[in-house]
């Protein structure tokens, strides 16, 4: 009787663990394809990375969106809605920027905007919307 128990309490705990390893089948929330170009005072940012973190709803790595910033370009795909935009120019920082890419940065702080972008059922083929960020020249 012992023996069956801990057969059925160990199958029960692998299942358990399988479904969590799989996320129980959900691939998460829709996303859709989004590009760009990130300037700051009508020059391409030539290296940094860009962030979109929804203002609604749960913001955790699901819903975030990341992506590096190469020749003043991005790609990513987004959750849509409103969001908040983050942007870092990386082109001198010796740690973290592109070595190949040398430079100034354009702006030493991080910039962060408020951003409204489509929401997912609004968006119905499969190319990525345009979505250009211009960082202002005010930001130091």
């Amino acid at each position: 009787m012992k023996v069956e128990f801990c057969f059925v309490v160990r199958q029960t705990l692998l299942k358990a663990i399988c479904l969590m390893a799989l996320g129980c089948g959900d691939d998460g929330p829709k996303k859709y394809p989004i590009t760009g170009n990130v300037s700051y005072g009508g020059k391409p940012i030539i290296y940094g990375d860009i962030r979109f973190e929804p203002k609604e709803g749960l913001n955790n790595q699901q819903t975030m969106a990341i992506s590096s910033i190469e020749d003043g370009k991005f790609k990513t795909e987004v959750v849509g809605g409103p969001h908040w935009v983050y942007v870092r120019d990386l082109t001198g920082d010796a740690d973290m920027g592109n070595p190949d890419k040398p430079g100034r940065s354009k702006f030493m702080m991080e910039y962060r905007a408020g951003i409204e972008l489509p929401k997912v059922d609004d968006v119905s083929s499969g190319e990525p919307v345009e979505q250009d960020v211009v960082v202002p020249t005010s930001h130091k």
